[in-house]
């Protein structure tokens, strides 16, 4: 019998051997296997230098007072200090703080019962607007404070070295009217010369050259005029109006009104009356124990005009047969101003062609047929007396308000280099918006811009009666954008692209931006 090389396994071997194979099995499906692996990375650096400064440049010193016709330089550009060649654009707005005179509602009438409060507001002080008398209602106080003359100047005998704002106003050595508040009128004054008075018997009396006299007046008075030392009682003003301009003092409170110069208007100072005197005055208010002179309503539109001068339509004059007159407050008003402060949208902004000669700014539009002075059209006879070329004309922006008081005020903002070649800007208007002048070149790393802004010049044809005081504040906008390079290091004009959308942007003007590239550097552009 041939024995078997290979033994067999038994039957409990075979059952370790199963057992062993599913516990392996086991063990794999709840394991991980460890793969080789491998890796790697590679880091390419696009390095950059963030500096992109492009900023406005600007030479001004603003003057302490600015008058009528007074330029102010003011050169504006921008200038590029980073290292980014870049577009610019640059537009204009203003926001005007303005105290004027406004039309009043305040008769002067009403003075007798109205408590003035006093201002803190260092402008409206300036502005000698020391009280108000409402919301925003300001009253004009007549300073006192007498102005010395030069010595040089030879004094009239009968003429002070010193004059005050008040005396002005009462110059001319004619009581008017009198309407105190309360009461009997009463004031003082010292004859610069010996005075005759005689009453309705016939009476004389004396006023003494140097001698202060009071004078009261009553309407329950027994006689027209009474002298009784240096006291004086009228019936009414009527009746004596002589005083000395210089040395009238008000006692009491009330309107005063004073006869002045002959006036040459015609027709003046009421339709119908033969009288031709101009009138001024005052309200006295006495505050706190100190009396305050408060000015009224003035006209002073006319060149044939004195200083606070009341409009013909407040006075009515009326004569007797043996010349005499009477006068009667016909709605006398206090001067009252208001401030307010408009902003842009208060503001016209006006792309003009103009010209300066002689002081006077000339302006039109630009096809040049309309030429205006100020806010007024020149006639042809006018344009061709005052010797206008277009060929002479300089682009400016006008100023105008359009809302509050001061509406004559205007500024001219003169304008350099518009144009469209290369170191010019291109002016571009759209509806509702400022105009926006884009530069015609990119404004490379160190460079600045040609000037677009040259001085600033209150219109010569704006007067006192157009502003009391005023700040104005020219706000100088300006919007810049990278210049964009391909692949081949060329410039392009991608990057102006969002200028053109309309929707959402205020100042998006221009539609779009070509021109000229030579050599991968732009060196015009023209905008549309």
């Amino acid at each position: 019998m041939t024995t078997n090389t290979k033994k067999k396994k038994s039957a409990r071997e075979k059952r370790v051997l199963v057992a062993s194979l599913i516990v392996a099995a086991v063990m794999v499906g709840g394991s991980t296997f460890a793969w080789f692996t491998s890796k790697d990375e590679v880091t390419n650096r696009l390095s950059a230098s963030a500096d992109y400064n492009v900023t406005i440049t600007e030479d001004f010193t603003p003057p302490e007072d600015w008058v009528p016709g007074q330029t102010v330089d003011k050169n504006v550009g921008v200038v590029n200090t980073g290292n980014v060649d870049a577009f610019v654009r640059v537009w204009l707005e203003g926001e005007m703080r303005m105290i004027a005179q406004s039309t009043s509602a305040t008769a002067a009438a009403s003075m007798a019962s109205t408590t003035p409060t006093a201002v803190t507001d260092q402008q409206l002080l300036d502005a000698n607007l020391n009280y108000k008398v409402g919301n925003n209602v300001y009253l004009k106080e007549l300073s006192t404070d007498t102005i010395q003359n030069p010595a040089t100047q030879t004094q009239n005998a009968t003429s002070p070295a010193a004059y005050s704002e008040v005396m002005s106003v009462q110059a001319g050595g004619e009581l008017a009217l009198v309407a105190p508040a309360t009461g009997n009128a009463s004031y003082k004054f010292t004859p610069n010369q010996a005075i005759n008075v005689v009453d309705e018997d016939g009476k004389q009396y004396q006023l003494a050259k140097g001698t202060e006299y009071t004078v009261t007046v009553n309407s329950s008075a027994d006689k027209d005029i009474a002298v009784s030392g240096t006291t004086i009682t009228i019936q009414d003003v009527s009746k004596f109006r002589t005083i000395d301009s210089n040395t009238f003092a008000p006692v009491t409170d009330g309107l005063y009104i004073f006869r002045r110069n002959v006036d040459l208007t015609a027709g003046s100072p009421a339709e119908g009356s033969e009288d031709d005197y101009e009138f001024s005055g005052y309200y006295v208010k006495t505050i706190s124990g100190t009396q305050h002179y408060f000015a009224l309503e003035y006209d002073n539109t006319s060149s044939q005009r004195s200083d606070y001068v009341l409009p013909d339509s407040v006075v009515k004059v009326t004569l007797a047969t043996n010349n005499t007159y009477t006068v009667a407050n016909n709605g006398i008003k206090m001067f009252t101003a208001t401030q307010d402060t408009v902003e842009n949208s208060g503001l016209t902004w006006t792309l003009l062609k103009g010209i300066t000669k002689d002081g006077v700014t000339y302006t039109t539009a630009d096809d040049g047929t309309t030429w205006m002075k100020g806010a007024t059209a020149l006639t042809a006879a006018e344009v061709t007396a005052a010797s206008l070329d277009i060929d002479d004309a300089v682009d400016m922006f006008q100023v105008k308000r359009t809302t509050g008081g001061g509406a004559g005020v205007l500024i001219n903002i003169a304008l350099s280099n518009l144009g469209e070649d290369v170191e010019e800007w291109t002016a571009i208007t759209d509806t509702g918006k400022t105009t926006t002048f884009y530069y015609n070149n990119d404004v490379e790393e160190g460079a600045t811009t040609s000037q677009l802004v040259d001085s600033l010049t209150m219109d010569s044809t704006v007067t006192q009666n157009d502003y009391i005081a005023f700040d104005f504040d020219l706000n100088v906008f300006m919007d810049s954008v990278q210049v964009t390079i391909d692949n081949d290091g060329n410039e392009s004009y991608t990057s102006v692209a969002p200028w053109s959308v309309a929707t959402g942007t205020t100042y998006s003007d221009a539609t779009g931006a070509t021109g000229t590239v030579t050599n991968g550097e732009i060196e015009l552009i023209a905008w549309s």
